[in-house]
């Protein structure tokens, strides 16, 4: 990606965040939201279906992770993003 990409993407991600703190009750709470797990299919093979990140997710995170979590607060410039066993 290109650099006016990424920063415009970066806006984009923040300002949805920013709105999402700003509707939700949080009151000094935090807000955690899963990316999802691969679902596998149903031979019983080793194999799974192409990943897709959790929707909400996907609006707040702005990236498909497979077993990520994004965790946030009504300060929408607190946000941890990672794979919750290096959190």
């Amino acid at each position: 990606m290109r650099a006016a990409t990424v920063g415009a993407m970066n806006e984009l991600i923040s300002a949805r965040r920013a709105r999402v703190a700003a509707t939700l009750p949080l009151d000094a709470g935090i807000l955690v939201v899963s990316a999802g797990e691969p679902v596998p299919l149903p031979e019983g093979s080793d194999q799974t279906y192409p990943f897709r990140s959790h929707a909400d997710y996907l609006y707040l995170g702005g990236v498909r992770i497979e077993d990520n979590v994004l965790v946030t607060s009504d300060q929408p410039e607190v946000l941890t993003q990672g794979i919750p066993k290096y959190l």
